[in-house]
């Protein structure tokens, strides 16, 4: 089985948007993501990488529903351009789901495991820091 390039994903403050509840799913988000890219390094069976994928998908719907709430609570006025970014990954990460199920000994490849890592991180650190700021400037 191949293995993967993998670049460990670690949670840091430049992550951070200073919303506690926000920050603590975008730290289990970070751990699902690098879970997953560790069994693609390890080369680990299909079955593996597919239910990680699966866990993956499920908290990222789960933490994209809150965050959508906190928006909509707060009156962000870009909450409908997030909602399109979000359902962006969630299609993404529904893709790759549904190929695992065509091929049941699918991997992923390092383009697919770069691009979810870029688009979690650039998320978070462009995107999300921006409800931080319409929310700091609320209160």
């Amino acid at each position: 089985m191949k293995t993967v390039k993998w670049q460990e994903i670690e949670w840091s403050d430049d992550l951070a948007v200073e919303i506690i509840d926000i920050d603590q799913d975008h730290k289990h988000l970070v751990k699902h993501m690098d879970a997953l890219f560790k069994a693609c390094h390890a080369g680990l069976s299909a079955e593996v990488i597919k239910m990680l994928l699966f866990q993956l998908y499920r908290y990222t719907r789960e933490h994209f529903a809150h965050e959508e709430d906190v928006m909509r609570r707060q009156r962000f006025p870009g909450v409908e351009d997030h909602r399109a970014k979000h359902a962006e990954l969630i299609e993404a990460l529904d893709d790759l789901i549904e190929s695992f199920e065509i091929d049941p000994n699918r991997q992923l490849t390092e383009q697919t495991l770069d691009f979810l890592r870029d688009w979690l991180l650039h998320h978070i650190m462009v995107d999300d820091k921006k409800i931080a700021h319409h929310i700091g400037a609320v209160f």
